[in-house]
């Protein structure tokens, strides 16, 4: 974790933000592939580095309704369904949710800004939903996991017993 001090207690990616794998993640997030969601969830169930035993639940990281409506789905929601069912972990896409429209990672350069960027962008509907729960979130690219941070401390104050990360790609960060 490039953050000084991680709310997450592991994070996996299984391969690097590289080559094909940009095309490939890019149509599926930009432009409605849906059908690589399929091959993407594939990775991640093939390489599942954490034992789904000890999994209570599979959160997406969520997007704001704004860019929802616009999209129409939410890739790591998809993502998020597909390896739940293959693993056997049960799934929630709504008890976590975004509720500040933030400016999109990719556009901001500097680590302590994009942790600014989405301080406070995420909540959590009901507490009671992950109280005592091992959450596993997952995401499609984890670059200084800002995100995945930000997710995790609100999951952890709604009484989460541990969350950890799992996205399909680690970009490179220098």
């Amino acid at each position: 974790c490039l953050i000084e001090s991680c709310s997450f207690s592991k994070a996996r990616s299984i391969a690097l933000y590289d080559g094909k794998l940009i095309d490939i993640i890019y149509e599926f997030k930009y432009r409605g592939k849906l059908g690589h969601g399929g091959f993407l969830s594939g990775l991640l169930v093939d390489n599942m580095p954490y034992d789904a035993g000890k999994l209570d639940v599979v959160v997406p990281v969520p997007i704001h309704i704004k860019k929802l409506r616009s999209r129409e789905y939410n890739q790591s929601a998809v993502l998020a369904i597909n390896l739940a069912r293959r693993i056997g972990v049960k799934h929630d896409l709504f008890g976590l949710r975004k509720i500040k429209d933030t400016r999109p990672q990719f556009e901001i350069e500097k680590e302590e800004e994009r942790r600014r960027n989405v301080k406070g962008a995420f909540s959590v509907v009901n507490a009671e939903t992950f109280s005592g729960k091992s959450v596993l979130v997952v995401d499609d690219v984890f670059t200084t996991g800002s995100t995945s941070d930000e997710c995790a401390r609100v999951l952890l104050k709604a009484g989460a017993s541990g969350v950890s990360v799992l996205t399909v790609a680690r970009a490179r960060w220098s």
